[in-house]
């Protein structure tokens, strides 16, 4: 199983799910709106194997502030701050958007 180590800073930890299915995702967001700056990280991840979604962190970072990102195999793993089960009802609004998607793209090729 792959882990996201992350260092910030002198701090490092590693993240994952213990899942056959699962996803992990990191961002880095840079923000300018009126004059100020707002930089931040996050990461989640879905575990389709319990229907969840996972949440680690999501917090506010200094400009400068180095982070070094690596994928590694197994080790110790900080659990998720939140875990929250997934509605049906999400699953299928978005099963039904991407068969709507779908037929529309079926149709604009003349094969529907």
């Amino acid at each position: 199983m792959e882990s996201i180590r992350i260092q910030l800073e002198n701090d490092v930890r590693d993240y994952s799910l213990n899942s056959n299915n699962y996803s992990l995702t990191f961002v880095l967001s840079i923000k300018h709106f009126g004059g100020q700056n707002q930089i931040s990280i996050h990461l989640s991840g879905f575990d389709k194997d319990k229907n969840e979604d996972v949440d680690w962190f999501n917090q506010l970072i200094e400009s400068n502030q180095k982070i070094i990102l690596e994928v590694v195999k197994g080790g110790d793993s900080v659990q998720p701050k939140e875990n929250k089960l997934r509605e049906e009802s999400f699953i299928d609004k978005q099963k039904m958007e991407t068969y709507l998607f779908l037929q529309r793209e079926l149709k604009a090729k003349g094969l529907l």
